[in-house]
Order: structure tokens, then sequence, then C-alpha cells
């Protein structure tokens, strides 16, 4: 199992190691705002819902208002639906039309024809667009027109010259688009307004630096209208300089910005998906350009479709790609817990039946040092025993010596006086002996109960009821309990009982037979279980 984890190592480092590099590169500041992008998209509906909420208040609005009211409300209803879905934008510019005098209301006439040429222009129209735009006058417009009218043509000229074959045509454009540039600065009264196109002016020219920090220190001060642009130019800034992280930074910024202001025309955000494909990021590029091509196709914006078009087969080839990698480490992985499961299962059952033999080697232990323990209480039991009789054998000897001397001394004493018919009678008693008997025999039996003070009651509970023995009325043991006393000291030979009671053969023996037979353990075990009294 051991040898097994090396090579998840291995395969981990392996199969992340394209993610690894691409954080490696990116600042922690930068990593956090393309978690906040994640979240962003995550919540773009509830952003959307909001903004069409907002449009919805003012629909509610207009159908209470008359004449010139109702007009600006739908002016404003078109603004949010510009760069929002051109269908609803286009309608209410002909709510609009409807609603005017064109021979009357110069203003709104040049109104409508920039926002029906900018409502072209997002849907990809380029040529109808600029071909409305060449009907217009900007030297008869107001201000704010004019300004609008050198944004769109300025915008709508850069991008026509993306998509011409011509080098003609593209530098014919391209100064279109120097000249409205120029315009614009030289009439735009919004200072942030004039500095987003200044910046955009020092980019095309070449003087980074310049749009750098006019665009730094306008990213402070500016709204969410502007913030967008600003943040975008930071980017095109920090991609010429080779800064990748701050490039991606301020991409991400634009984007969090668009979505978050209710904008699905836009174009950070499948730039941004591009850079993060570079950097194998490869998941979340593929995600960002999903956005952006549903985005624009709610906003029906032709050239923004086009562009995720272009890049799409790309990120998603190097996403199926992930996928599939993806996929075969996971497999590789299951297959390597599998391992580690039946290994695991294996060390389980393996410590189970370890588990077991110690636990039988541990009673078997047990029961040896139970064994051992009894054994040692029997030998020291033995000991006792054997202290005790060789204790009461010495005494018994050193009495039985005495006796015979004072015996000795009596008899010398009775034929020294010429006693001889006193000595004769003495010679011919018997009473010594059978006192000596006695003594000997109540020795004996007082000192097998001091050892086996249960022995009575333990024999008889061998016995049946009718056969049980007890001993006689100022006796310890009777003749039977002695029989069987011996045996439990170990003097199984009935020669050796009988001669030490004083009994003939026979009549130990048939002791012996009759409370066998009597036996509630069976004859053949009685003898057995006095051993182990």
């Amino acid at each position: 199992m051991k040898n097994l984890l090396p090579l998840i190592c291995f395969l981990l480092l392996v199969g992340y190691g394209r993610t690894v590099h691409a954080q490696v590169q990116l600042s922690e500041k930068t990593r956090l705002k393309l978690q906040e992008l994640d979240n962003v998209i995550e919540h773009k509906e509830d952003f959307r819902n909001k903004y069409i909420a907002g449009i919805d208040s003012l629909k509610k609005a207009a159908a209470h208002k008359q004449g010139d009211e109702r007009i600006r409300l739908y002016r404003d209803i078109y603004h949010r639906y510009a760069r929002f879905q051109t269908d609803s934008a286009s309608l209410y510019l002909d709510h609009i039309e409807q609603l005017i005098d064109t021979a009357q209301q110069q203003e709104l006439c040049d109104f409508l024809l920039i926002s029906h040429a900018e409502v072209l222009a997002v849907t990809g129209l380029y040529a109808e667009a600029m071909h409305l735009l060449e009907q217009a006058d900007p030297t008869r417009m107001n201000a704010a027109n004019r300004i609008d009218y050198y944004h769109l043509s300025r915008t709508l000229c850069g991008w026509s010259a993306n998509y011409v074959l011509s080098e003609k045509k593209r530098n014919n454009l391209l100064e279109a688009t120097r000249h409205f540039r120029d315009s614009i600065i030289k009439y735009e009264t919004n200072t942030l307004g004039r500095n987003v196109v200044i910046a955009d002016k020092a980019i095309v020219e070449g003087d980074f630096d310049k749009a750098l920090q006019l665009s730094l220190h306008d990213s402070k001060i500016a709204g969410q209208d502007l913030l967008p642009y600003i943040y975008f130019h930071l980017a095109l800034c920090y991609q010429h300089m080779d800064n990748t992280d701050q490039q991606i930074y301020y991409l991400a910024s634009a984007a969090v910005t668009d979505i978050q202001r209710g904008v699905t025309e836009y174009e950070a955000l499948g730039l941004l998906a591009q850079e993060l494909e570079k950097l194998g990021e490869v998941k979340r590029a593929y995600d960002y350009l999903i956005c952006t091509m549903e985005d624009a196709s709610y906003c029906k914006a032709r050239l923004r479709t086009i562009e995720a078009s272009n890049i799409f087969p790309i990120i998603d080839k190097a996403y199926k790609q992930e996928v599939s990698r993806q996929q075969r480490q996971s497999a590789i992985f299951t297959y390597i817990l599998i391992a580690l499961t039946v290994c695991l299962i294996a060390g389980v059952v393996y410590l189970f039946l370890q588990k077991r033999r110690l636990s039988q080697t541990r009673r078997e232990l047990a029961s040896a040092y139970e064994a051992l323990k009894q054994a040692n209480t029997d030998l020291q039991f033995i000991d006792k025993v054997k202290e005790e009789y060789i204790v009461r054998y010495l005494n018994r000897c050193r009495n039985y010596i005495d006796t015979l001397e004072n015996y000795r001394r009596d008899l010398l004493r009775m034929a020294k006086a010429h006693q001889t018919e006193q000595l004769h009678k003495v010679l011919n008693s018997g009473n010594m002996v059978n006192d000596e008997k006695t003594r000997f025999y109540a020795d004996f039996d007082s000192a097998f109960l001091t050892i086996y003070p249960n022995f009575i009651e333990k024999i008889n509970a061998l016995l049946l009821p009718e056969a049980q023995m007890q001993p006689k009325k100022g006796e310890m043991l009777s003749t039977e309990l002695r029989i069987f006393a011996l045996i439990r000291l170990g003097v199984n030979d009935s020669a050796q009982i009988a001669h030490f009671l004083n009994y003939s053969l026979t009549t130990i023996y048939n002791y012996r037979s009759k409370y066998r037979g009597k036996a509630v353990c069976g004859k053949d075990h009685f003898e057995e279980k006095i051993m182990e009294i």
C-alpha cells in the first residue's frame, strides 16, 4: 500500500499541472477578480431580471404619459435596449417615430436616424448602417446628437475595417476612424467621456504610458457606464506591456461591470476567454465563451456572435481534450481507489484474523497462567501438608520414644525389685499398645482435618444419601473415613492401608468396593473425585 502513494501523488501532479501552472502566473488579486466574475455569471439571471424590471417600470410610466413626456420615456427605454435586445430597441424607435412630426422635430429625426444606424451596426449590418449615416448632416445637429453621430461613426468604421479584404478600403476606414475620433475629442464636453476617447487615440498611436495613466486616474472616479471602456483600455495597455496578469484583471473587471449593468453586447468576456485558454484555464474559458455567445444571441448582436464563433472551435476542442483527459484521470483514480479498497479490506481481514489469533493466544496464556497459579497453590498446599505431617511425625516419634523410655524404666524398676508377678502381668497386658494406637489415630484425624477441614462434607457429596459416612461420637474420623483419607493423601495400595489401620486386606477391599458402588459419579470415578477434594 505504501508503494501506491507516490503513484497517486504523481498522477495528481500530472493531472492538474496545467491548472497549477496558470495559478502560479496569476496574482492573488487577479484570481479573486476571476472568482468574482464566476459568481456574477452564476447570478447573471438575477442581474438581468433586475435590469428588465427597471425597463418595465419605465414602460408602465410611459403608458400614463402623453406627448413629449412619453417620447422622453421611450428614448430612455431605447437606450436601455440598445445594447441589451436590439429587436425591442428597434420597436421603441418605431413607437417614437409614430409620435413625432418629422417636419417639425429635426432633433428627434436626427436621434432616430442615428439610433436606427446603431441598431443595424450592433446586429452586424454594417453597410446598411453606414448608408443610413451618410444621409445625416452633423453640422445641422445639436451637440448631443452630433457627439452620438461621431461616436457611432467611429465605432462603425473601426468594426468595418476588421472585416474588409481590400487593403485600400481598410486604410480608408481607419483614416475615417481617426477623423471621427478627433471630432469627438473636439466637440465632447463631458471630461470623462472625452478622456476615454483620448486614451483610445493614445493606444492606437502607441503611447501606452499616456493611455495607462489617464485610464488609471479615470477608473477611480468614473461611473458604471464608462468603467467598462476604461477597464478595456487598461487591459489593452497591459497587453502591449506584456503584463498578462494585469491584462486579465482588467478584462475581468470590464466583464463584471458589463454583466452587472445588464449589457448583453460586450467584447471583454470573449477576449478574456481567449487569454485564459492560453494559460490552460480551459474550463473557465469555455464557460466564459458560452456566456458571451448566449448574451450575443439574446441581444442579436451578430458581430459578437461571429467573434465568439471564430474562437469557439479552438476553445471547444481544448475543452473536450481537457474533459477527455479528466475522464481518463478519473478512470485511473477509480482503479487506484478500487485497488486501495481491496488492499484495505485485505488488511482489515488480516488484522481481524491476527486479532483473533492474539485473543486466542491471550486466552491460552491466561489459562496457562491460571493453571500455573493453581499448580503453585497446589505446591504450596503440598508443602504445607508435608510440613504439617513432618512436624506431627517428629512429635509422634518423640512422644513414642518417651513412652518407650518410661515403659523401660518401669520394667527395669520391677525387675530390680524382683516384682516378677507384677512384671509378668504388665508384659501380658496390651493397654499401652491400645492407648498408643488410640492416640495415634486421634493425632492422625486431627492432622488430616486441619489440612482438609471440609473433607467429610465433600466426600459425602460424592455418595448417595443412604451411604454417607459420619464419625462416631467422640471420634473425628471413622474407620471408613480414614481409609479414604489415606487415599486422599496418595496411599492408594490396599495392603499399605490395611497395615496402617491394622485391618485385614479383605476388610479394606470390602470397604472400598462398597462405597465405590454407592458413588453418585460412578464407581470408576469415585476415587478420582476424592483426589480432587
